[in-house]
């Protein structure tokens, strides 16, 4: 078996694959990412069984077809996270080190060397996909689904990985970094999940409609609920195509673009400072992370994306809003313009605010999460650390830099929301959702990815740490709200029932408590969050100069280090003696 696949795959996969499957992280990520799949599926059983035991004529297709869809939903979102965060960097990292120009001057050829750290990459994201193969077999037969569905069900998270890992190869083998591979490749993604949003704008994609299925949630329903398989089928294949032509192109570029940047080529503008720089005044740290850092912390096309959003949410509400006063002014002759303003406005910023909002809370995370690791890489750091900053202050530097680097996106995407709340085209629940959970998990991300760089030797690590911890809050904290939200509904109902006088007197008390238990939901989906962002903080402020490797006496931070962690010395014989004395 070994020999056929160092045959097909280069005397690298080998090794490549035994290095990957060793990791330590990758037992950690398969028990949580199994522990969230086993609640989701724990949870669709138990409900019902509670179904099933309340009607004995029921049967759960409905709701086992819910759990099916959660389940196959948190794989692909797997697959679309976690492959471009362990392959992006593959590359494009081993030519910040300097060793991929080594590796080339053996006689391994560059197909070898792609195909080997492919290979062993996606053995990482294979590994982790499979802890959802009991969840998806044992819904699908409850559901009566065929054994063609479940292939199909399997399939379709495979592919997408295989598709993500491709690309991300083809980006980093043309990248000089590995953070600009990583936000190269996750704007690719975000440009096919907003795919379908065309259609429903009512542009015609002509000859290349088929693009759409580069969404594959957009296939979820025909193949759960229709058992239409052609949808979900042709969205594997192109995953798949793309996954080649990526391992092609990785290929074919790796030799040109190592030699090319070790010549000294320059790509592009990297670091480039725009705008007014104030003068420095009492706090250093500060200065340079809001005004020196901004620029060149995700390269000038992390610049260039952040700026075209920007506009494109700003400047695209600001004109559907426009059209929509003027056609209520103009009344009744306008009234084609007003309803085609308002569809516009609420399809192509109320359904893409999720979308937008996950985009913020990663620039975020990712921002954050090169802040030390790209200090350290450029030989910056041990200068700070030398330095008379206090941790504190170098940590809140740290995190507001993050939160001001994409305060504009920010702002442009909350003129966008209020618009559409306020012009009708918005709940009020939704809106809520959008800007809290932006501000809550922004800062979550911002925390997290100081931790992550503060731990890591590298910027690629410490983003593919942040992606995949925001993944495993998303499905953890999210199980934990339903579950809190459920206890809360169930003591509210109970305590109406026991002060009310009858069914009408409850069903008004229960419309009465309706806003007030959407404030609680609110509360509870993004209190694990607010709690977890505030105990991260205070534990990295608290471990800063043991990880940074700098330390103060005389400090409590240090004396409860050497109280917890260090073993109490022996007492020598006079110290024994004076003791007994």
């Amino acid at each position: 078996m070994v020999t056929l696949l160092s045959a097909l795959f280069g005397p690298l996969v080998e090794a490549e694959c035994q290095r990957a499957l060793a990791r330590g992280w990758l037992i950690l990520v398969r028990t949580l990412a199994a522990l969230a799949i086993l609640s989701v599926t724990m949870i669709v059983l138990w409900y019902g069984w509670i179904c099933v035991y309340a009607n004995p004529s029921h049967r759960p297709f409905y709701e086992f077809r819910i759990g099916l869809t959660i389940v196959e939903g948190v794989l692909l979102t797997i697959a679309l996270v976690i492959a471009p965060a362990v392959l992006a960097g593959t590359l494009a990292g081993e030519k910040e080190r300097g060793a991929l120009g080594l590796l080339l001057t053996t006689r391994l050829t560059s197909r070898e060397v792609v195909l080997g750290r492919f290979a062993g990459k996606m053995t990482q994201v294979l590994m982790i996909l499979l802890v959802g193969v009991p969840s998806i077999v044992l819904l699908a037969a409850l559901t009566g689904s065929t054994a063609k569905a479940m292939g199909v069900l399997l399939l379709l998270p495979a592919a997408v990985g295989f598709g993500g890992g491709g690309l991300s190869m083809a980006i980093s083998a043309v990248s000089r970094r590995g953070r600009d591979a990583l936000l190269t490749v996750y704007l690719i993604d975000l440009v096919f999940l907003l795919g379908p949003l065309a259609g429903a704008l009512n542009l015609s994609l002509g000859r290349f409609e088929w693009l759409t299925l580069l969404n594959p949630y957009s296939t979820l329903d025909s193949l759960i609920w229709e058992e239409s398989f052609a949808p979900p089928l042709l969205s594997a294949g192109l995953w798949t195509a793309l996954g080649l032509v990526g391992i092609a192109v990785a290929s074919w570029r790796l030799v040109p673009v190592c030699l090319g940047q070790l010549d000294g080529a320059q790509v592009g503008r990297i670091g480039k400072r725009r705008g007014r720089i104030p003068p420095l005044h009492g706090r250093p740290m500060f200065w340079k992370e809001l005004y020196i850092e901004r620029a060149g912390t995700l390269g000038g096309l992390g610049w260039w994306i952040g700026a075209s959003l920007t506009l494109l949410l700003g400047a695209g509400s600001l004109t559907m809003a426009g059209v929509m006063l003027w056609a209520q002014w103009q009344r009744p002759m306008a009234q084609e313009w007003y309803s085609w303003s308002q569809s516009m406005l609420g399809i192509g910023v109320g359904r893409s605010g999720m979308t937008v909002s996950w985009l913020i809370q990663w620039a975020i995370g990712l921002r954050a999460a090169v802040t030390i690791a790209s200090e350290r890489e450029r030989g910056t750091w041990d200068a700070i650390l030398t330095s008379p900053l206090h941790a504190n202050e170098i940590i809140q530097a740290k995190l507001w830099g993050s939160l001001f680097a994409l305060r504009w996106l920010f702002v442009a995407a909350v003129l966008a929301w209020s618009l559409n709340f306020a012009l009708g085209t918005m709940s009020a629940g939704d809106y809520a959702n959008l800007i809290v959970g932006t501000l809550v998990i922004g800062a979550f991300m911002a925390a997290v990815g100081i931790r992550a760089s503060l731990a890591s030797t590298t910027s690629t690590r410490a983003m593919a740490i942040t992606i995949g911890i925001w993944l495993g809050a998303l499905v953890a904290f999210t199980i934990i709200a339903a579950i809190l939200n459920a206890i809360a509904w169930l003591l509210l109902i109970l305590a109406i029932t026991i002060m009310s006088d009858g069914v009408s007197t409850l069903s008004v008390s229960m419309r009465q408590y309706a806003t007030a238990m959407s404030v609680v939901k609110l509360v509870i989906g993004f209190a694990p969050y607010v709690i977890t962002t505030l105990i991260l903080v205070s534990y990295t402020r608290l471990r800063f100069d043991r990880l940074a490797g700098r330390s103060t006496e005389g400090r409590f931070a240090l004396a409860a280090e050497r109280l917890l962690h260090e073993p109490t010395p022996l007492m020598s014989p006079t110290e024994v003696g004076s003791y007994t004395e």
